[in-house]
């Protein structure tokens, strides 16, 4: 017997239609929760800049337009399913949901709707990274403290340690303690040394820039993971002290804490002696002229009472006097060490050509005449000049950043006003100190999360402002306040290597032992000098 065609379902066919609009339902809910959370993440996360920002933007602000609609129907489609709605709004919403539904069950049947989908989810993948690689605050540390070991900040804000605090306080698994070694640089050098061969204390090392060598020839120190590493924004003579530029091996070694170069204080009080152009016009027979004059003008004796020479040299039996006797040279245009900073060698001994020779008779000169150099100048160190200078006892200082800070301090102030600017013309020593990771630390991860945190863009800008530290980052320099800032910039960017060699700290010591006879005599040295220092500049320490 046939069926009428027009009989009423089955209760198996009214159930199945019944599971379609429910169907339909839940896909809209899926897209809901989709369109809210992909729109969050566009709109929400701190992603880096580039073309596509403003595209995140309009593709984020649709996605949460479309949820905040589907959120309206997936209501009404809830009402309607639960017979709360019109006759007809039931309708048109149950019809809506069974062709989706059906349409899921059979795709070929929504074909523009799914490519419709798929070009949608083609430009979501073309605007946000992959899940897995969204950007995150920062990734797992290991738990465990770390030791830094570093020279005593003489800065009279100590900046280093607003940064530690605020890393303890936002890494309490992580604390750091500061180890500090104390005395002048050769000293430092030593504790360290003694550190990295025997005591194993530390887990990053504060190293003067010329101690790099030393400490990547010996092991001391290990490669930092420079996989994620962006250095676009360091200086590049800066950054480059950071490889390994005496043997070769790829990476980065360290990562620039703060940078150094000379920069020129002058007295402000007496405008006809700022224009200065030339070594000679701060340290040289020029500047026993301007001595000269200052000491004629008319006025308030307290301007030149106690006005001694023209500049406060620096040439104790430190680092310092190296950096003097170096500056010298190239102010002459004399080459000991090449802008690479390769010596220059020739036959197995140091070559001093004859502009460098001349440089150093000149210094000699200025050492010996009274008038250009204040009496003590063989014992006196770059702090020892800061307070010469600071009592007004000079026209010229070349020194450091940091003085500009220790000059200004509150309670101690200068008792002249002056003005600070780069080295006119002449090349200043570069200086500077990188954090590296000891070789020895059980969580070298940790080491480097700090070290980055260190030599950040937010903390150069802070050790800059706040303690008057050299920043080894262009932005910084860019959003800093200083009034001197360009200045420091150029200084740093054109400063020069010394001499690159695992034995550097030995070299400078005989370096400026052995000239140190030249200075205080008639501005030659002895003759084994030469060899006995290109013998150091190749052994092994």
């Amino acid at each position: 017997m046939s069926q009428d065609s027009g009989a009423a379902p089955t209760k198996a066919e009214q159930g199945q239609e019944k599971r379609h609009p429910r169907i339909g339902l839940a896909a809209a809910i899926l897209l809901l929760i989709i369109s809210t959370g992909l729109g969050s993440v566009l709109l929400n996360v701190d992603w880096p800049g580039g073309g596509l920002a403003w595209l995140r933007v309009v593709v984020g602000s649709v996605l949460l337009t479309v949820a905040l609609l589907l959120g309206e129907f997936v209501i009404h489609a809830f009402r309607a399913l639960h017979d709360k709605t019109s006759k007809d709004d039931k309708e048109r919403i149950i019809n809506l949901l069974s062709w989706v539904g059906t349409g899921l069950k059979e795709p070929r049947r929504i074909f523009p709707v799914l490519t419709l989908a798929a070009a949608l989810i083609l430009v979501i993948l073309l605007v946000v990274p992959p899940l897995f690689s969204l950007p995150t605050r920062e990734p797992d540390i290991p738990p465990g403290d770390l030791v830094l070991m570093s020279a005593i900040d003489e800065s009279p804000s100590d900046p280093r340690q607003i940064l530690i605090r605020q890393w303890n306080q936002t890494h309490p698994d992580n604390i750091v303690r500061v180890e500090n070694v104390s005395g002048e640089t050769d000293a430092q050098h030593r504790d360290m040394v003694e550190d990295a061969k025997k005591n194993h204390r530390a887990d990053i090392y504060l190293l003067d820039v010329v101690w790099m060598t030393e400490f990547i020839e010996n092991g001391y120190i290990q490669r930092l993971d420079d996989s994620d590493l962006s250095s676009d924004d360091f200086l590049e003579n800066v950054l480059r002290t950071c490889t390994d530029q005496y043997g070769g091996r790829d990476g980065l070694w360290a990562l620039p804490f703060n940078s150094d170069a000379g920069l020129l204080f002058y007295r402000a009080d007496i405008p006809a002696f700022t224009n200065l152009t030339a070594w000679d016009e701060y340290f040289g027979a020029a500047a026993k002229n301007s001595y000269a004059t200052a000491k004629r003008i008319p006025g308030p004796t307290e301007v030149t009472d106690k006005l001694l020479a023209a500049n406060v040299a620096q040439l104790a039996d430190e680092e310092i006097r190296t950096v003097t006797i170096l500056e010298a040279m190239w102010a002459a245009q004399g080459d000991v060490v090449n802008l690479d900073g390769r010596l220059v060698i020739n036959q197995g001994a140091v070559a001093f050509d004859s502009n460098a020779l001349a440089g150093l008779k000149k210094l000699a000169a200025a050492y010996k005449d009274r008038q250009i150099t204040q009496p003590d100048s063989g014992d006196t160190d770059d702090n020892d000049a800061i307070n010469v200078f600071k009592d007004g006892q000079t026209l010229f200082m070349r020194n450091w950043p940091v003085a500009y800070d220790a000059l200004r301090s509150q309670g101690d102030a200068s008792a002249f006003p002056f003005g600070v600017t780069n080295i006119p013309k002449d090349k200043s020593v570069l200086g500077g100190q990188n954090l590296a990771i000891s070789s020895t630390t059980d969580n070298s991860r940790a080491a480097q999360a700090f070290i980055e945190f260190l030599t950040s863009a937010p903390s150069q800008l802070i050790l800059f402002e706040t303690g008057g530290f050299a920043p080894t980052r262009t932005s910084a320099y860019d959003n800093a306040s200083r009034p001197y800032r360009s200045q420091l910039r150029d200084a740093v960017a054109n400063a020069r290597p010394r001499p690159l060699m695992p034995c550097y700290t030995e070299f400078s010591m005989a370096f400026r032992k052995g000239l140190w006879q030249a200075i205080i005599g008639d501005g030659t040295f002895d003759d084994d000098l030469p060899k006995e220092l290109a013998r150091i500049a190749n052994k092994k320490c």
